[in-house]
């Protein structure tokens, strides 16, 4: 009986409802397709207090009571009606009254990013156990998408097999240059390429970034495939922008000196006068050659720009402190070193490791995400753990947009959880988490501290008189460095770690504490690296 009073009553009565309160009504939906929302139930928010008592007028002639009010909102109330009358009709009823300024279904919301189908499947976001591993062995996205998805604002490079720039669960977030029009044939920014819309290849040294393998494709889905689309996955950073560049081939292998193009078209990219683009990071799921000069001296003039290189720290179960593994292995402050976890929160079986060399682990084993050619797979491997820290640099920067690397790359290790697998197996001996109520992940660091040594290896050195030794610890609460570090100290001598960027310390203020130390008597030495880690230097003349 109301629903048809009031369907009537709104039909003679449209024309004279005022523009501001149409407007509002279109704003919110009233007379198009609504979403899911609480039945019996509306919220009306008045032009003032003294209207009140006219809303609640309104309220009598639909039989509605007021059940709550919000004084975060003054003028906001809630009513609860008969759930036989439309929410339309209800919503109009308080819209003709001049003395609503808007009403509104109590529209249900739901945790964030659940409606892409296969989400339950990726255990690494959230682990229910739903793989047979164990609960909460993840990165705790839901509770770091409360607080960031990450930023259109924000890219991160691919260095990998190319992309599916077609890709549905990835177009969303693919980079465009918008220095470039498509399909023109020419080199509009003049970097060199044509058409380089998405990215470029390096083999061919084109435009077209397109993976014609699967490697880089997966790689992407896992940083940022895009989220709450109603389709397949989602990545560690829902909002982001991906920009590719493949330097491996079909075959999955690619020369260094395509990877170095690679690295030199992105930091073009960041460094341009026009319409830079926010390169934060490379994702590098690749290795396996010898060390090259040329890639370090490459990876540098990154650091020298700000951007992090996240790496893969190698398949092959070995320990990375004594087997060089590249480009893992570069000693510099922006490089990050990733090893495998799997659902049970175990170093997996393939990964390599290293106390003094892999900064952190992430998931890495039966990673579902998006494949060429609008498909889904899993794949294993420290390939698929690094885009996981990928994704989460960019939520970081998406949040802390004024952070440098040095500090998104501390909260990476800092704020990840503690696991007794990693314990001496990684510089932070922690798995990668983006947020929870207790102190621990890397949006939610409180109080999060690691110290612990990186250089020499060995607790016991041996040198000559005049021999210098480079001595370095990881020192970091959270994002900031810690006070430096006295490893030795007597009547005659100090032998002191600084962050400052002198004295052997490679960059400053990085939570690295550094020296190139050189001895200056003979003897015995014990340097107390704190945690009771002592290191021996025996000096012969």
């Amino acid at each position: 009986m109301y629903s048809l009073a009031l369907r009537q009553l709104f039909l003679l009565s449209l024309s004279t409802i005022a523009l501001a309160q149409v407007d509002i009504a279109n704003e919110y939906a009233i007379f198009r397709h609504l979403l899911p929302y609480k039945e019996g139930r509306v919220l009306v928010k008045a032009q003032d207090l003294a209207s009140i008592p006219a809303i609640l007028e309104t309220a009598d002639t639909i039989g509605a009571t007021l059940i709550n009010t919000f004084p975060i909102v003054p003028g906001l109330s809630l009513f609860a009606y008969n759930e036989m009358i439309d929410v339309r009709d209800a919503i109009n009823a308080f819209n003709q009254n001049d003395a609503v300024l808007y009403a509104e279904p109590d529209y249900y919301y739901y945790p964030a990013l659940l409606n892409d189908p296969r989400f339950p499947e990726q255990w690494a976001l959230e682990n229910t156990g739903q793989t047979g591993g164990v609960a909460n062995a993840d990165i705790n996205a839901q509770s770091m998408w409360a607080i960031s998805e990450g930023s259109p604002s924000v890219a991160i490079g691919v260095i990998d097999t190319g992309v599916d720039y077609k890709h549905p669960d990835l177009m969303p977030n693919i980079w465009r240059n918008p220095e470039e029009i498509p399909g023109n044939g020419i080199d509009d920014d003049n970097n060199g390429y044509i058409d380089d819309i998405h990215g470029i290849n390096a083999i061919t040294h084109s435009g077209n970034p397109m993976d014609d393998h699967y490697h880089g494709t997966h790689v992407s889905g896992t940083i940022g495939a895009a989220g709450n689309n109603g389709m397949g996955v989602v990545g560690v950073a829902p909002q982001v922008k991906i920009a590719a560049c493949k330097f491996l081939s079909s075959n999955g292998s690619g020369a260094i000196s395509d990877a170095i193009s690679c690295l030199q078209y992105f930091l073009n990219l960041k460094t341009r006068a026009k319409n830079p683009a926010n390169i934060v990071a490379t994702s590098n799921s690749w290795g396996g050659g010898p060390a090259s000069k040329a890639m370090f001296d490459a990876i540098k003039a990154h650091e020298e720009q700000g951007i992090l290189f996240i790496a893969a720290a190698g398949n092959s179960s070995l320990d990375n402190d004594s087997n060089n593994t590249f480009p893992a292995n570069y000693d510099l402050p922006n490089v990050i070193s990733v090893a495998a976890t799997d659902h049970n929160d175990h170093l997996a079986s393939f990964s390599n490791y290293g106390l003094r060399t892999v900064h952190v682990a992430a998931p890495g084993v039966q990673i579902l995400s998006t494949t060429p050619n609008a498909n889904y797979g899993s794949l294993s491997g420290t390939s698929m753990a690094a885009p996981h820290v990928s994704g989460l640099v960019a939520v970081l920067k998406a949040q802390y947009p004024s952070y440098d690397y040095k500090k998104l790359a501390n909260l990476i290790l800092a704020g990840g959880t503690p696991l007794p697998s990693l314990s001496g197996k990684t510089i932070s001996g922690r798995r990668i988490k983006g947020a929870d109520s207790a102190g621990v992940g890397s949006l939610t660091c409180s109080n999060q501290g690691i110290s612990t040594r990186l250089k020499p290896n060995s607790s016991s050195v041996s040198v000559t008189l005049g021999q210098s030794i480079f001595l370095s610890t990881k020192r970091i609460n959270c994002e900031s460095s810690l006070e430096n570090l006295t490893v030795f100290s007597d009547a005659n001598e100090s032998v002191i770690l600084t962050d400052t960027g002198l004295s052997g310390d490679l960059t400053s203020d990085d939570g690295t504490q550094s020296l190139l130390w050189t001895p200056q008597r003979k003897g015995t030495y014990s340097l107390n690296f704190g945690n009771n880690d002592t290191v021996t230097v025996k000096v012969k003349g």
